[in-house]
């Protein structure tokens, strides 16, 4: 774990996660929004609460810190210049699922560094909504990684809320 922890600076892990925490405590940007409500059906939040016994953190698959502009309006030459630390966040912050909106090349990024036995679980598009969808992945017999995906990469959007609801709810049942 020490290891670990100097890869990515002198900050211990408890300050890191503390960090990671208060994001949502305070002034978090409204695209967490979209995904923040479907949260509960994993009885986990962003911020911290009495009725959540799980807790929600963000991170990017590309970078640890966060940088403005977002990931995807940084220059390509700028990109470049972050080295990958996302397996060992990993490591670290022993997620038991990961929620993502990503593109198909990005997820398969993920997947790869996530683990070497990937096995989908769940695959429900919405009726009617093209590309939109729900996918769920099981890495290494432990992590499960859903997939709400839609053009826009937003968190689950364009899609009904009930349908997402109850994707969540199956995935949730068979975990």
């Amino acid at each position: 774990m020490k290891k670990l922890l100097t890869e990515f600076s002198s900050v211990n892990l408890e300050t890191y996660k503390s960090n990671l925490n208060r994001y949502f405590e305070y002034n978090p940007s409204p695209w967490f929004n979209q995904l923040a409500k479907f949260l509960p059906v994993f009885d986990s939040a962003y911020k911290e609460s009495e009725n959540q016994i799980n807790r929600a953190l963000h991170i990017d698959l590309f970078t640890p810190i966060a940088t403005h502009p977002v990931w995807p309006g940084l220059a390509k030459s700028q990109q470049e210049q972050f080295k990958m630390k996302f397996p060992q966040l990993l490591q670290l912050l022993e997620p038991d699922i990961l929620l993502t909106s990503l593109s198909v090349s990005n997820l398969k990024i993920l997947l790869k560094n996530a683990g070497t036995e990937i096995e989908e679980i769940f695959d429900k598009e919405e009726i009617g909504k093209a590309a939109k969808y729900v996918r769920a992945y099981r890495v290494d017999k432990k992590l499960i990684v859903i997939n709400g995906r839609n053009f826009q990469g937003t968190y689950f959007g364009g899609m009904t809320d009930q349908f997402v609801r109850k994707c969540l709810t199956e995935i949730k049942g068979m975990i």
